[in-house]
């Protein structure tokens, strides 16, 4: 399951001399942990540049919520997609007007390029949301975001991968659409079958990610 848009950072590129008034037009918001970036039918049509911390893009019904993606820092997304974004950390967003930033990328061919990776990467990432949400269930969903978070964010121990995903077990369950009882008996039995370990709260250790998305069906 991959939660991630896109692996350019536009933090970085945006941070060469040559795109110095792109990145002049952009203005800091902080946002505390748990606090809405944006939502959707919000009337500001804006760009944002996430400098550090982390958000989750989520669709939600008066019943349920489906997370989307991850934001991290680099990455990029705008407030009128209908979407909701929430900061699951202290985070500081860089937002500037859509029309702005569409100016500087008809403005500037080689940026004009970089968007163009950006906005492919995205679409990749959408179809493959999509192809999880219609073809995989909770358990297989799990497992491949657990695998594929380990692989972004893990730490390599001799025992295998140390992940500490810093989420309560509330928000791990609406990271795969899910309640907190079927992702806490999922867990388990992923425990007793030796794909991970469970070492605290959100904290696993994971001999072999490939293994547990494998095993899965993923």
């Amino acid at each position: 399951m991959q939660m991630r848009l896109t692996d350019v950072n536009l933090l970085e590129e945006l941070a060469r001399p040559e795109y110095a008034e792109i990145l002049a037009g952009f203005r800091r918001r902080a946002f505390p942990r748990q606090a809405m970036v944006c939502v959707p039918g919000q009337e500001e049509n804006l760009v944002l540049l996430v400098a550090s911390g982390r958000a989750r893009v989520y669709l939600a019904s008066d019943t349920r919520e489906f997370t989307l993606s991850m934001l991290e820092p680099g990455d990029v997304f705008s407030s009128h997609t209908g979407t909701f974004v929430q900061a699951m950390e202290d985070m500081v967003v860089l937002v500037t007007p859509i029309a702005e930033f569409s100016r500087h990328i008809t403005a500037i061919p080689k940026f004009t390029k970089i968007m163009v990776k950006v906005l492919g990467d995205m679409l990749k990432s959408s179809f493959a949301t999509i192809d999880s949400l219609v073809f995989k269930d909770i358990g297989r969903r799990l497992a491949s975001f657990l695998a594929g978070e380990a692989r972004a964010r893990g730490r390599s121990t001799p025992d295998g991968v140390l992940l500490d995903l810093g989420l309560t077990p509330e928000e791990l369950a609406r990271m795969v659409g899910a309640t907190r009882q079927t992702v806490s008996t999922l867990l388990n039995d992923m425990d007793r079958a030796g794909l991970l370990a469970i070492g605290g709260r959100s904290v696993f250790l994971i001999p072999d990610p490939d293994r547990l998305e494998r095993e899965a069906g993923g």
